[in-house]
């Protein structure tokens, strides 16, 4: 089973009351036909033929039916299923590092993908969207989902209820919740009740019933289930009398369906699941069929029988779907859904024998359904999986091909059984074969098992067939030959595309450098292994091709690495024979590949043979060491043509009409030269422009002429191939191609997006206008509209911006989070699309004065603290508080762990220090073993770190690291702290970071002209100013408890003697 951890252990007490008193419907429907629809993401065969949605049964045996085959889906985010869709969520986390994390739909009729959305790689954001298990709520419509909210500074999670957008791929917090639930379910007042997850597989904190408030997430519990749940799975309440369904798997990864007592949380098992299923998005159809419909029809069988009947048998009815007794006449309607749908009708009375005969019309599996009416009223279906007709042939055996003075020889052994175990005709089996790699059917239906085929030309090839048996009408599995290879070389055109596990058997591989590093066929394609010791010098010759002196071949190929940071070399040569010695390379220079398998790059390469003869086209391969797996796929070698006619185009520019304008202007001169680069004559050449398929303009010019066309049929803003040829009477030259985008293009995303935190509740967003289209094309950037929008939550902050600045609210209240935007450029109101990021701020109310963070306990009081990589890869170093080593002994100190040489800067939050007359940071810092530097640093209103001082020699004993800050006073600084490790694995302690003013004014109390008023009264410092100056209350020793800027303040405060500084004015006040 594929495993879901849940986080928090639920604390649980078996007094907790019960208040839910569960009374059923009047009437109940038979459970003989109900039915719970869910999607299978998992069973015990672990097959992705087996995926789906089902329907499964309540009463035992529970048994289940597919009605949707479905891809493999890991639904480990929560799911949920509306309207015939399935909406899931799926992430993956490991180390700390999101390597998925999506939002995924599904059509539920036809089992397609609708679509999938990345939710990024940020850790708190991919968290944010994860749910243990949604329920959709019956009378609000929404979707409530038990989540999770990620606290990045002591990586923690904690448990909330959330309501799930599903067009909008949003989770809402509700409140906080005591345990996360790994089933939830709605009844039809709209009450949602929950299972509670297990913390582990041993662990007895899963499997309580609870009631859940969906106001504020608070869980009331009810009982003990006595299930004790793991994996992923689901719930549901019958809408017709209540009944709580549990599809659970447990801790001893039992797959059973339960019913659950609302009343008292106790689980009673209904059955074991078929076959281990793990089943998601549980849901029931309200009010399918009404209680007087009539029930399934009982013992229903199909026989078939050539050619494709089906003679269908089964039993009416007599009792109606609430279990009632069912009396008279009845209608019965059978549907067979093959190759195409075809119903019969009838009519028959109550607990009657039906037999009728069916054509299905072709062979093949089909579902069977029957259904039984009663007037107005129809029940279930019952439905049955058949085949119909002629079974479909397994492979044929020993298919063997021979070659003998020019014959091919195949002979192969028939099949003696199918895949359905359907009917055999009578005529006995014929077969289609086909001659590959042409993939050209020889025989259509040929009688016997042995086929002979002469070889009429000299051409080198390598062939083999594929032999499938055909049954009646059904076509088998096709059973492929050996290989044979005939004639001594290839007139091109040819073409190779690496799809067959015998595409090498022509080539012919040089291991140049004997190194044992080569080429070699893989995974569809012929692939060069990478050397660790020495560089590359391998070829890949191609089969002989017979090739005409004078004439021009082009050869067309793919090429990609197994990374884009590798970098490979190919050569194109020619040999007269497939052997490094006599190799001559065609291409001027080596072709550099710098790309991986998303950006496949094609190449083309134009060969030019001296005189007719035999020769053999090689790939050689020049690249360094260790430049990883190198693949080419797709070769394509061109029939050739006369290297005396034209060359490509001298000149052949395609200009966009201004200003968007529909139209562009070309700009053509003549080749001067043939494609073998001689002379042409004075022959006037006829040349042809084309824009995609549509012929622009035709005509004649003398070579090395200029000319000027003006296409002015664009009727729409698009790209646009633009191609030109010329031709003599050798034949048609060389083609030159330009693509350009012509009209009013898409803006693109703007630039250097900044954002600046004004330390006031505002920020500044700045931009600069990108200038052209997403196609390179011409924008209208006067009618250009820019929107911000939340980097996290997609949520649009602003938008009708027309300039290339805006200002949006960054709050100033709360806890610090990391916060960022996105700006996106269009010509309308609200997009969202093509946007650019900025730089990432901290939003939320900035540390007051004085400062103190001691990692206390192994954990930051204080929040958030990021770490950012500055040299060597992330996972070089680490950061966190632990408590191996401490100064102060209270059990905690900030701790770089580095495993190489790297460095790396843990950045804490933003503090105020606007108000201190001498703020100074001060750190204790130690360097075990050293090696290593420790740099305090310091970050002003989110601009460039400054180096505030340094230590690396505090081997032995923890080092005292001050610096005054006066020169940096702000609403927002930040400490960090840079760590650096010069080799090996090295630690790096640091504790007791303080920022405090050292100014207390105990010794210089002034009375100025400032206008304030100064007392205390009711356990309070009350200072009133005529105008707004700066306040700061500081104890008898010195210590700053209170600074701010205002015309009035109460600070409390407890007994004893206080320096308050208003302005310029200092008085000492006694409480």
């Amino acid at each position: 089973m594929r495993k879901f951890i849940t986080v928090f252990a639920l604390a649980v007490c078996s007094v907790w009351p019960s208040t839910l008193s569960a009374d059923g419907p009047h009437r109940s429907a038979s459970l003989d036909n109900l039915r719970i629809k869910g999607v299978m993401m998992y069973d015990n065969d672990k097959s992705t033929e087996n995926t789906g949605l089902y329907s499964y049964t309540v009463k035992a045996p529970v048994s289940r039916r597919q009605l949707t085959s479905m891809p493999r889906l890991y639904a480990n985010g929560g799911s949920v299923a509306v309207d015939n869709r399935l909406y899931t969520y799926s992430y993956e986390i490991a180390y700390g590092y999101v390597s998925s994390a999506r939002y995924y739909v599904y059509d539920l009729v036809t089992g397609a993908q609708i679509s999938s959305t990345s939710m990024g790689y940020d850790l708190t954001v991919a968290y944010s969207h994860a749910a243990v298990s949604s329920a959709v709520d019956p009378v609000s419509g929404d979707v409530y989902s038990s989540g999770y909210e990620y606290n990045a500074a002591d990586k923690t999670l904690s448990v909330k209820l959330k309501i799930w957008n599903l067009a909008e791929n949003t989770k809402t917090t509700v409140g906080d919740m005591t345990a996360p639930l790994i089933a939830m379910a709605f009844d039809n007042e709209g009450q949602l009740w929950g299972i509670t997850a297990s913390s582990s597989t041993t662990s007895t904190d899963g499997g309580y019933l609870v009631k859940v408030d969906k106001t504020t997430g608070t869980q009331t519990l009810v009982g003990d289930t006595g299930v004790r749940p793991y994996y992923d799975q689901s719930a549901v309440i019958d809408p017709a009398h209540g009944t709580f369904y549990w599809l659970a798997n447990t801790q001893t990864e039992e797959a059973n369906l339960y019913e659950v007592d609302l009343a008292t949380g106790k689980a009673t098992l209904i059955g074991a699941f078929p076959n281990g299923d793990e089943v998601v998005a549980a849901t029931i159809d309200a009010e399918e069929y009404d209680d007087a419909a009539p029930s399934p029809a009982a013992n229903l069988t199909a026989t078939a029988r050539p050619d494709h009947l089906l003679d269908v048998q089964f039993d009416m009815p007599t009792t109606s779907y609430d279990g009632s007794a069912l009396t008279g006449s009845l209608t019965w309607s059978i549907e067979v859904k093959g190759t195409e749908i075809i119903v019969r009708s009838g009519t028959a009375t109550a607990g009657a024998h039906v037999a009728e005969t069916v054509d299905a019309g072709a062979s093949g599996a089909a579902q069977l359904s029957v259904c039984i009416s009663k007037g107005e009223l129809s029940g279930p279906a019952e439905i049955k999986d058949v085949y119909a007709g002629y079974d479909k042939m397994l492979p044929a055996a020993n298919v063997t091909l021979k070659y003998e003075n020019g014959v091919n020889t195949l002979t192969w052994e028939a099949p003696a059984t199918g895949h359905f175990n359907g009917l055999l005709s009578a005529d006995g089996l014929r077969y289609r074969i086909k001659r590959m790699p042409e993939d050209v059917v020889v025989a259509e239906a040929h009688p016997s098992t042995a086929y002979t085929e002469t070889v009429t030309d000299n051409n080198l090839r390598s062939t083999y067939y594929k032999v499938s048996a055909i049954n009646g009408d059904v076509i088998g599995d096709e059973a492929s030959s050996n290989s044979v290879v005939t004639g001594s070389a290839v007139t091109p055109p040819y073409s190779q595309d690496f799809n067959e596990a015998d595409a090498l058997d022509l080539y012919t591989i040089v291991d140049a450098n004997k190194d044992n590093n080569t080429w070699y066929y893989s995974v569809k394609s012929a692939k060069y292994r990478q050397s660790t010791s020495t560089g590359a010098d391998d070829y890949l010759f191609m089969p002989a091709f017979n090739l005409k002196g004078g004439n021009s071949y082009e050869l067309s190929f793919d090429g990609y690495n197994t990374s884009s940071s590798y970098t490979n070399l190919i050569e194109v040569v020619i040999a007269s024979s497939p052997e490094a010695e006599a190799a001559t390379v065609v291409t001027e220079s080596p072709i550099s590949f710098a790309n991986d398998s998303r950006t496949v790059t094609n190449e083309k390469v134009i060969v030019k043979p001296e005189a007719d003869g035999k020769y053999y086209i090689g790939f050689h391969i020049v690249s360094a060491q260790r430049q990883g797996t190198f693949t080419i796929d797709n070769v394509v070698l061109s029939a050739g043509k006369s290297t005396a006619v034209p060359a490509a185009a001298d000149i052949f520019d395609v200009t966009p009409g201004a200003s968007g304008a529909l139209n562009a202007h070309i700009a053509v001169t003549a080749p001067s030269l043939t494609a073998a680069g001689e002379q042409l004559g004075q022959e006037e050449l006829s040349f042809t422009v084309l824009r995609g398929e549509t012929e622009i303009h035709s005509g004649t010019i003398a070579p090395g002429a200029n000319t000027a066309i003006d296409d002015e049929n664009i009727v729409e803003s698009g790209i646009y191939t633009y191609t030109v040829w010329f031709a003599n009477c050798e034949g048609t030259g060389e083609t030159a191609e330009t693509t350009v985008f012509v009209g009013t293009d898409t803006p693109s995303a703007p630039s250097d997006v900044i954002l600046t935190d004004c330390n006031d509740g505002r920020g500044l967003v700045s931009w600069t206008a990108s200038g052209e289209g997403i196609n390179g094309g011409y924008v209208d950037e006067a009618n250009v509209i820019y929107t911000v929008i939340s980097a996290t939550r997609n949520e649009i902050i602003k938008t009708g911006i027309k300039g290339t600045s805006a200002e949006i609210p960054v709050t100033q209240e709360g806890t610090q989070t990391i916060y960022s935007v996105k700006v996106a450029a269009a010509y309308t109101d609200n997009a969202t699309a093509t946007a650019t990021a900025s730089n990432e701020i901290l939003a939320g109310m900035p540390y007051a004065m004085p400062y103190a963070e001691s990692f206390a306990g192994a954990a930051a009081s204080t929040s958030p603290w990021i770490k950012e990589t500055v040299s060597g890869k992330s996972y070089d170093t680490s950061w966190a508080a632990r408590a191996e080593y401490t100064y102060d002994n209270d059990g905690g100190a900030a701790d770089m762990t580095a495993y190489s040489a790297a460095s790396s800067r843990w950045a804490g939050p933003k503090i105020d220090i606007s108000n201190t007359v001498k703020p100074q940071a001060s750190a204790y810092v130690y360097l075990p073993g050293g090696n290593t530097r420790l740099t305090l640093q310091l970050q002003k209103d989110n601009g460039e770190w400054i180096d505030l001082g340094s230590v690396d020699d505090a081997a032995d004993e923890w080092v005292l690291l001050t610096a005054p800050l006066a020169d940096y006073k702000s609403r927002n600084v930040r400490l960090g702290l840079l760590g650096e490790c010069f080799g090996g694995m090295r630690f790096i302690y640091v504790d007791n970071i303080t920022v405090n003013d050292l100014s207390s004014g105990i010794d210089n109390l002034t009375d100025s002209n400032i206008d304030a008023d100064i007392h205390a009264a009711d356990g309070k410092i009350i200072i009133t100013a005529a105008t707004e100056i700066p306040l700061a209350v500081y104890t008898a020793d010195g210590r700053c408890v209170a600074s701010l800027t205002s015309r009035h303040a109460e600070i409390p405060a407890c007994a004893g003697v206080y320096i308050v500084r208003a302005g310029t004015r200092t008085v000492k006040i006694i409480l």
